[in-house]
């Protein structure tokens, strides 16, 4: 499992502190929301930023808290 270095808040795309934290089933979480938006929606990704991982069955989580894995934020924000 992949553990995210929440030391740096900074957004791994456009190194711009996140406000908005993107957490991905795979547990890639140093994306902000406006990258994520623009890699998935505009540019139609359908896999993790970092790892490549088919992310489209999975929904994804934003938060302005740091969780430590994908399970601990479904755990918080459980889907409606």
């Amino acid at each position: 499992t992949v553990r995210p270095n929440f030391m740096d808040n900074t957004c791994e795309l456009c190194s711009q502190p996140i406000v908005y934290r993107v957490i991905q089933s795979c547990n890639h979480c140093n994306i902000c929301l406006e990258c994520y938006i623009r890699f998935s929606k505009i540019y139609h990704h359908d896999t993790c930023y970092f790892c490549q991982e088919k992310t489209e069955s999975a929904p994804v989580i934003v938060t302005k808290e740091n969780f430590t894995s994908y399970a601990d934020a479904m755990k918080a924000h459980p889907l409606r």
